[in-house]
């Protein structure tokens, strides 16, 4: 009804606006109701953001459609920015729960990688996106812990200029903030006191945090360390390889433990498992990027990719309840693994590793109607043994940063230099690097990870013969990675060439993501060694 004329189309909005109160707008029902915002008249287009605030949405999916065809009409309709500012800053506050669970993919952040910056093209979405988190936040605490320290800062600064688009965040504002900030404060004091070495001394940092009550507390403690330690493996060399692990190891704490809040409030199901899945790669992938990790710190790692993965199985028991039978087998493989891995790699489980495995073993006992009743009490499990650091990081300053320096080809290749051939046959880019301590297992791991701009990806693994060593730890590689395109492109566009190394061997189970692993760009700094390469596919003559 929503595809006639003028009048009728604005009728028709104006007709369902309070009708939208009285169920749930489903993602079939929201694509049609969208189409409005591409209207030429911007009556209509305002009259559906006001039909949008007012409406339930079903489920993550309608709340991430809504802020893409948002955005999308902002940028069609630049003088509808307030507008759409208005409307998304509404949307946080009536749909809380549902941001929470695009975060992560609204902002692009990343738990290892630094957030890129700003530019002054993007700052107009960045606003809008801001609108809608910081209202989100002030309704629901747990999404202010995911939020990054400018946001927080962006924050102070929009609450002032736009308090009508911009609620009052409690944490942030007022006493409670005060009395945060005084913690941390003395904290921190605390802190410069200590004549422990810088590692050993960042690293007990960390591990204290984890007894302050106040999760916004803590994580903003964890910010505080993560960027202590940024800036000590930039400007010191033969600190950088522990720094890096500490800075890891915190944004690990910071998002198993959103993991935990998402699903003990109740998020969005589907969305909080594609999030744990990332997650639980970045979890994984720690182990792999560093030489010299102690025995403690893998073994904390597993605990993490533990509670990751049984929060995933709950939230497919929560959307699938029909299938609860087969989630119990696979909560049963989960444990048998995990417990295997533990024994083939000799690491001595922490006791809140021990008892999850054994009370959570205890569901999969019994008679299947039990066990069946028994589901519900995992999510209490996981938050009575969370996992904890280690007390200590021993031989912090042996631990060193797998990372490769790409010396061609070189990022800043010129686009009338774009790579042309024919689609449907590969074609040779030449390639090479320096590869940083690195051992021969990892060297029999090494990949080229080849990403196209539909997303998909390939992998190129090189041959040992294009392999030499230059000293212990040190590898060259001068070889040609093939690409190819089935069908050729109208113009040149930007592939992504990645030094990576496949999973090990130990986690290639149906239970652990098999997602390459990049490596570092420099020991200093958390950038993945890629580089963009312009290429141009071009359909072959009959």
């Amino acid at each position: 009804m929503l595809i006639f004329s003028l009048p009728v189309r604005l009728d028709s909005i104006h007709a369902l606006t309070p009708l939208v109160v009285h169920g749930q707008l489903k993602k079939e029902q929201l694509d049609t109701i969208l189409k409005c915002l591409d209207d030429a008249m911007p009556e209509t287009r305002q009259a559906l953001r006001v039909l949008l605030v007012k409406g339930d949405f079903a489920d993550v999916e309608c709340i991430r459609a809504c802020i893409r065809a948002l955005l999308l009409c902002m940028k069609r309709y630049p003088q509808d920015r307030q507008q759409v500012y208005k409307c998304l800053s509404d949307l946080g506050l009536r749909h809380a729960v549902m941001v929470q669970a695009v975060v992560v993919e609204l902002l692009n952040l990343h738990p290892v990688l630094s957030p890129s910056s700003i530019t002054s093209t993007m700052w107009n979405v960045h606003l809008a996106k801001a609108f809608l988190l910081l209202s989100a936040a002030s309704a629901h605490q747990p999404v202010l812990s995911l939020l990054p320290s400018y946001m927080i800062r962006h924050y102070k600064y929009l609450r002032e200029s736009v308090p009508h688009l911009v609620p009052v965040i409690p944490s942030v504002t007022g006493a409670e903030h005060a009395e945060i900030q005084k913690r941390i404060e003395s904290i921190r004091n605390e802190w410069q006191g200590e004549r422990t070495p810088i590692l050993e001394q960042t690293f007990e940092r960390l591990v204290g945090v984890e007894s302050e009550t106040d999760l916004i507390t803590r994580n903003m403690l964890r910010r505080c360390i993560a960027e202590d330690v940024s800036a000590i493996s930039e400007f010191n060399a033969s600190l950088a390889g522990g720094a890096r692990l500490i800075a890891s190891l915190t944004n690990i704490c910071i998002s198993t433990e959103a993991s935990m809040q998402q699903m003990l409030f109740g998020a969005d199901a589907s969305a909080t498992e594609r999030l744990i899945e990332k997650e639980l790669s970045d979890v994984l992938a720690a182990r792999s990027q560093f030489d010299g990790v102690p025995a403690n710190i893998f073994s904390f790692l597993l605990e993490c990719a533990l509670h990751l993965m049984i929060i995933r199985l709950i939230m497919r028991v929560v959307t699938q309840p029909e299938n609860a039978l087969h989630y119990l087998g696979q909560l049963r493989e989960i444990l048998g693994q995990v417990a295997s891995r533990y024994k083939k790699a000799k690491l001595e489980m922490s006791a809140s590793a021990k008892a999850l495995l054994t009370e959570a073993g205890e569901i999969c006992g019994g008679p299947e109607k039990e066990q069946l009743s028994s589901l519900g009490r995992l999510s209490q499990i996981l938050a009575r043994h969370p996992p904890r650091l280690p007390p200590q990081l021993p031989d912090a300053k042996n631990i060193k940063v797998k990372w490769a320096n790409i010396i061609e080809p070189r990022a800043e290749r010129e686009a009338d230099l774009a790579l042309r051939f024919v689609a449907g046959l590969p074609s040779a880019i030449p390639f090479n690097v320096e590869l940083h301590n690195l051992d021969q297992k990892d060297i029999e791991r090494l990949r080229i990870q080849i990403t196209y701009p539909d997303l998909t990806e390939t992998l190129f693994r090189p041959r040992l013969s294009h392999l030499s060593t230059v000293s212990p730890g040190m590898y060259k590689l001068e070889t040609q990675v093939l690409v190819s395109t089935l069908l050729g492109w109208a113009d040149p566009a930007d592939v992504r060439l990645t030094v990576a190394l496949a999973p090990p061997r130990l986690d290639q189970s149906s239970i652990f993501p098999q997602n390459c692993i990049p490596l570092f760009a420099h020991p200093g700094r958390a950038d993945e060694a890629s580089v963009l390469v312009k290429i141009h596919p071009m359909r072959g003559r009959c």
